[in-house]
């Protein structure tokens, strides 16, 4: 009794938030990612990034400017991205039933490569990494006896990117609203700048207009005094 209430109540807390997959499809993309992972989760993840980097040669440059400002060489900083590729995989079909979790870390990663942006990084080459992604599951046997976890995984990865590239372009929008800012704060520096240059130059050099006002007010007096007689 006690048991079937607690499982009722987790069902429950499920319901609260909307769910990208239903149980079924979520039972079977973890049976998948089981068996994918007996051929070496390494392996998952070196096919998915030789897939990525071949999408466009932009890419492969990309890492290799990357490697030269972090001072490392391309083959550790790509073999880097092939782990943390595993452990997102891995974290993404650990949390299924929490979609704001999984979409909060995919927004991360988005904010966090906007600065390969400098170095060729596109908003559109989130879309090859999902490709890249989908490909490599096909691949494994264990994908291919069930469609349905097939379709669900195509699913959650459509998600996954669709997150990224949000928070790819959330940092795109920061940075062109504080270059604005700044251009602005420029601009209104200087403004204050010369109208104060401006009011001094006023105050201290009257304007031609103004000293002739003056000389014609001074010749006029001397007409209306009186000459002293002789």
């Amino acid at each position: 009794m006690g048991a079937q209430q607690s499982t009722t109540e987790a069902d429950n807390d499920l319901n609260t938030e909307d769910q990208i997959l239903n149980k079924y499809q979520k039972q079977t993309l973890k049976c998948s990612w089981r068996h994918m992972s007996k051929g070496g989760e390494s392996s998952c993840g070196a096919t998915i990034m030789r897939r990525f980097l071949n999408k466009d040669e932009n890419l492969k440059a990309v890492f290799q400017t990357s490697a030269l400002i972090s001072e490392s060489n391309s083959h550790h900083d790509t073999n880097k991205h092939r782990e943390d590729i595993v452990q997102l995989l891995h974290t993404v079909i650990s949390n299924m039933d929490s979609p704001s979790q999984i979409s909060e870390i995919c927004m991360k990663i988005g904010r966090d490569h906007h600065k390969y942006k400098r170095m060729g990084l596109k908003i559109d080459h989130w879309d090859y990494f999902g490709e890249s992604i989908t490909e490599t599951i096909r691949e494994y046997d264990g994908w291919k006896k069930h469609r349905e976890s097939l379709r669900a995984a195509n699913v959650l990865v459509s998600f996954m990117i669709d997150r990224m590239r949000a928070g790819f372009s959330q940092s795109d929008a920061r940075t062109n609203l504080t270059r604005t800012k700044s251009a602005r704060d420029r601009h209104t520096t200087t403004g204050k700048g010369g109208s104060k240059k401006k009011l001094e130059r006023n105050q201290s050099c009257p304007i031609k207009g103004d000293r002739k006002k003056v000389e014609d007010g001074q010749n006029k007096a001397r007409r209306v005094l009186p000459i002293p007689p002789q």
